[in-house]
């Protein structure tokens, strides 16, 4: 578990994400800033980790059983019939269903760390407005 004790290290985090990272592991976060109680750090440290474990697979499985079902009712409307399925048609929906997983998965990757990346900006904002509103 990584503890984030001061702003610095949030941003640091922040500039960490901001890389494309293929070996990002679901890694967890304790949050502990002074400047927050410990149920705000709490409650901080539990949506940058639901954000930090998503691994893509809903989306990976979402996007795969649509182009699956693309694919089937594609075939049937150009009139393809069952009798008529061969080797080709199921190499071709294998292949575009693979295609299907991949893409969901890396689109359900992007997208959470994307939202992890804008719920940090939104922290590291409000710091920043804090700070100048105190007149540092």
């Amino acid at each position: 578990m990584k503890a984030i004790k001061t702003y610095a290290e949030l941003y640091e985090l922040h500039q960490h994400l901001r890389k494309f990272d293929v070996y990002h592991k679901g890694e967890k976060y304790k949050v502990r800033l002074p400047q927050l109680n410990a149920e705000e750090n709490n409650h901080i440290s539990n949506i940058i980790n639901k954000y930090s474990r998503k691994c893509g697979c809903s989306t990976g499985n979402f996007v795969m059983s649509l182009t699956f079902v693309t694919y089937i009712v594609y075939y049937f409307s150009k009139g393809g019939t069952l009798s008529s399925i061969g080797a080709d048609e199921l190499i071709w929906l294998a292949v575009f269903t693979l295609l299907g997983a991949i893409t969901g998965k890396l689109s359900g990757l992007v997208y959470f760390r994307w939202k992890m990346l804008k719920f940090i900006g939104k922290l590291l904002a409000s710091e920043h407005s804090s700070l100048y509103q105190h007149g540092f």
